[in-house]
Parts: C-alpha cells; sequence; structure tokens
C-alpha cells in the first residue's frame, strides 16, 4: 500500500465511525460510545496524567476502540484524521477545529543546586543574557518559545543564550536537574523536584505567568459521543490531580 492511500483510508475511517454514530444517534443510542477513536496527545501528559486512568476509561466503554498517538509535534487533525487532540499552547484559529480548555498551569524558571553553586543565581530575569539557557522548542512552529516573565500587568520577554534545544519535557527537566543550565518550566508535574531541592524557582517574585491546556476535535454539531466523552474523561483526570493547577 501506498503511503498516500494509508493516509487517505486513515482520514476516511473516522467519518465512517460518525456516520455509524449518526445513525445509533437518529435510532435514540445518544448515549453509546462506540466505534474508534484517534486521540493526538501531548506525551508529558499521557505519561503523568492520562496512563494511569486508561485501563478504568476502556472498562466503561467495552464498545469503544481507542488509539493513542503521543509525539513531540502534533497531528495535522484533518489530514491524520485525527477526533481528539490533547496540546499545551494557545490553539491556532481555526474554522474546522473546535477548542475546550481543560487548564492552565505556572511556568517555573529553575535551576539545580550545583548549577547555581557553579555560575550563580540571577537576582532579575535580564541577568539569563549570562546563563546558558536550555531552551524548549514549540511543537507547533519548532522554534523553542521565547522567555517571558510577568508579575501583575508587568510582562519582560528576555532574550536567552543557549546550545541546548529539546522538544521532550522529561530530558530537559533531567538536564536541568542534572546542571546543564537554566530552564523554564510547567510547575505541572515538578513539585517533588521543587521539594526536594533538586530544582530551585529563580524567581518567585514573577509568578503569574500561566501557560494552557487544551482539548481541539474536529468541528461537527455536536461532536460525536465518543469525542465528547474522551474530553470529558481528560478534564475528569486533571481535576482529580493535586498539582495547584487553574481547571476550568
Amino acid at each position: 500500500m501506498q503511503p498516500g492511500a494509508a493516509r487517505s483510508i486513515s482520514a476516511v475511517v473516522p467519518c465512517l465511525a460518525d456516520i455509524e454514530e449518526a445513525a445509533a444517534e437518529a435510532a435514540g443510542a445518544s448515549g453509546t460510545v462506540r466505534g474508534r477513536l484517534r486521540v493526538d496527545l501531548d506525551p508529558f501528559f499521557a505519561h503523568l496524567l492520562l496512563a494511569d486512568h486508561l485501563g478504568a476509561f476502556l472498562d466503561r466503554h467495552p464498545d469503544l476502540l481507542l488509539e493513542l498517538i503521543t509525539r513531540e509535534r502534533a497531528s495535522d487533525m484533518i489530514a491524520d484524521g485525527i477526533d481528539v487532540a490533547i496540546r499545551f499552547g494557545e490553539p491556532a484559529p481555526s474554522s474546522s477545529v473546535g477548542a475546550r480548555k481543560l487548564l492552565e498551569t505556572r511556568v517555573l524558571t529553575v535551576a539545580s543546586p550545583d548549577y547555581i553553586v557553579r555560575r550563580g543565581r540571577p537576582k532579575h530575569p535580564s541577568e539569563l543574557a549570562r546563563h546558558a539557557c536550555i531552551h524548549f522548542r514549540n511543537p507547533v512552529s519548532g522554534r523553542p518559545f521565547e522567555w517571558e516573565f510577568h508579575k501583575g500587568r508587568e510582562v519582560l520577554t528576555i532574550h536567552t543564550p543557549g546550545r541546548l534545544a529539546l522538544g521532550d519535557v522529561a530530558t530537559m527537566l533531567r538536564a536541568c536537574a542534572t546542571g546543564a543550565g537554566v530552564a523554564q518550566v510547567m510547575a505541572l508535574g515538578i513539585q517533588d523536584m521543587i521539594d526536594d531541592g533538586r530544582l530551585i524557582e529563580l524567581f518567585p517574585t514573577w509568578p503569574d505567568e500561566r501557560f494552557p491546556l487544551y482539548a481541539l476535535y474536529r468541528f461537527n454539531h455536536p461532536p460525536p459521543a465518543r469525542v465528547r466523552t474522551f474530553i470529558d474523561f481528560a478534564l475528569q483526570v486533571v481535576r482529580s490531580t493535586n498539582q495547584g493547577l487553574d481547571v476550568f
């Protein structure tokens, strides 16, 4: 089979599932969650929060076939036949993709004790120009995120030098904790590293930058039951965490 043909088939299958589900709803089975669901997931969110709950979710919906795709870059939802995507960052406006915000998490600037001993602790974000900074690539654009610092209405954008750029959160955290440089990270999932001293927050007086997590879905009126159910499931998982998040 040619790759183009495989992609065409992957895009058609969810449409057939939509037709099947629409028929079931018309017959009065609107609560039935069935068919094939392709979900594009941020790898960090999938590992940190979602994986432990997947078994129970499938037990509740025995007629659902769930396919999870975890990778650095977000999929093209239409071309790749993706029903739902769970991704960090503000989504681009689209007439074909709907969005529901699930949470916001604080953005922290951190370094390891070893790094601070070797290079000193910056007292203000502007001093980062003299430090080794670990950059994280935007999974949509492929370019490193700009570093911003928020305090109320005051916002600073700082140019940060660095020779290390990553697209994997777990690798970035490990590199930072072992002294490779200063990193900007989400507060989600790192409280234990702060509590046990592996990472030190450098600028606690700049506490107001937030980073969102969204559920994205192909825009139907209304979305199929399997799509609505998975988004509700992701939101329940987020609400069950005790991570100091703003949950929606």
